[in-house]
């Protein structure tokens, strides 16, 4: 993670509820530089832009007229993104954990330390050309 300094990929976001129900799914792309310089596009099930200039957060959700720019830091917090395109300060923000060995690859397992950010967990799939899963 720390030697990583830029990536561009596909993704794929689930949220369960308590139950494991599937309540949303979502499907995108992005690109990032470190520190902190992104486009992040979610395709499905709304369009939405968030762009990162290394300072601040641009968040275009479905159109301008709903946009909104916070700094960096306050943007990103304990989010996926910060893991991927944010801060040195990494571990402040996650417990990080070997998650083991599977389908070929190294699992990540990172929970944020702030119980408010609405989610519990971020598993990554780590193999020889860096995030694959």
């Amino acid at each position: 993670m720390r030697t990583t300094q830029s990536a561009r990929a596909d993704f794929e976001q689930k949220v369960y509820d308590r139950d494991r129900k599937l309540v949303q799914e979502s499907k995108g792309s992005f690109v990032f530089v470190r520190p902190g310089r992104f486009p992040w596009v979610y395709d499905k099930p709304v369009d939405q832009l968030i762009v990162g200039d290394g300072e601040r957060v641009l968040d275009l959700r479905s159109g301008p007229q709903q946009a909104t720019v916070r700094k960096l830091s306050k943007a990103l917090g304990s989010t996926p993104a910060a893991l991927l395109a944010g801060a040195s300060d990494v571990e402040s923000a996650f417990e990080l954990s070997d998650a083991g060995r599977a389908r070929r690859l190294e699992w990540l397992e990172a929970k944020p330390r702030d119980r408010e950010t609405g989610f519990e967990r971020i598993r990554m799939g780590l193999g020889s050309g860096g995030i694959e899963r």
